[in-house]
């Protein structure tokens, strides 16, 4: 693969973990927690965004030069925003489990 298709190919994943991550963030401290998910559920979803974070930290530092602007910009933002994500996880029992800061919500 040239330069340019790699490059290319990291704007568009950082793009994309941006997209998940950053609304992610927004969500977690912002709406009400439902009903604890299975503990399998929970790990996995707390893995995957520590892993999305790692992804982004790694593709920003591998390629501060070729990256499109969009991604150089926005890429801090998601990395505060998945290390917010695993923040708000230790913040309480409540949302280790379901990755929400407020309360869980039972109808």
């Amino acid at each position: 693969m040239t330069a340019t298709g790699r490059t290319r190919r990291n704007t568009l994943v950082i793009l994309l973990v941006l997209a998940v991550l950053i609304p992610g963030f927004v969500f977690a401290p912002t709406v009400p927690a439902g009903e604890y998910p299975p503990k399998g559920w929970a790990v996995f979803t707390l893995a995957l965004g520590a892993v999305m974070t790692l992804i982004l930290v790694v593709l920003l530092v591998a390629g501060r030069a070729g990256l499109g602007a969009i991604a150089m910009l926005a890429g801090p933002l998601g990395v505060l925003a998945g290390a917010g994500q695993i923040g708000i996880r230790f913040a309480s029992d409540h949302a280790q489990w379901t990755g929400q800061f407020l309360a869980p919500v039972f109808g």
